[in-house]
């Protein structure tokens, strides 16, 4: 029981920290969205 709470923890912790990896890379998929967008607007001002 004492190891199958054990493993359980673990896999918790390692979703945690898989989850912040990929909210970080969502935040910079997102700043290259808002720059590229922001090229596009000012090539169509041209």
């Amino acid at each position: 029981l004492v190891s199958e709470s054990m493993k359980v923890k673990h896999a918790q912790s390692s979703l945690v920290a898989e989850k912040q990896a990929l909210a970080k890379q969502l935040q910079q998929v997102n700043a290259s969205l808002d720059f590229l967008k922001m090229r596009i607007a000012r090539g169509e001002e041209q």
